[in-house]
């Protein structure tokens, strides 16, 4: 019998849950019409603008020997080419609202908390003077509905 904390990887589904609702909602180019790709990895032909799936990281753990439960910070990574920072702004704030306005789907876990992450590297031009990305992290509290009591 394990008597140690129960352990389960939220990042899998939680990164299945972010990419089915951006998709859902159709994030637009500034023209508010066209869609924009949301993709995990970049392909050579993947045109600018694009929304990528980026890192999710354990923050902290607080899994029990009863409770399986982490926080997680996800990065998702706003790519564009638009003169400026106009284009990766405004894709960035639909992306922020689509994640956190309505609960995602994650049926086998529980949402305890969904707050957003804002640094200082948030918005920064690429090495090669035309590229522009916005970052944006969302910090989720999961926790496995079996464990709950």
């Amino acid at each position: 019998m394990n008597t140690g904390p129960v352990y389960i990887d939220y990042q899998l589904p939680l990164q299945k849950a972010i990419l089915t609702r951006l998709e859902a909602v159709g994030i637009k180019e500034l023209d508010d019409t066209t869609v924009v790709p949301i993709i995990d990895y970049r392909s050579e032909n993947c045109p600018f603008p694009y929304v990528q799936i980026g890192e999710a990281r354990v923050v902290d753990d607080f899994s029990t020997k009863c409770n399986a439960g982490q926080e997680l910070s996800a990065q998702i990574d706003v790519w564009s080419r638009y003169q400026g920072f106009k284009e990766a702004h405004h894709i960035a704030g639909q992306v922020l609202k689509a994640i956190t306005q309505d609960a995602l789907d994650l049926s086998e876990f529980k949402i305890i908390e969904v707050g957003h992450e804002i640094d200082n590297g948030s918005s920064i031009r690429e090495d090669d003077g035309e590229t522009v990305r916005r970052m944006v992290r969302i910090r989720f509290k999961l926790q496995d509905t079996e464990t709950i009591q």
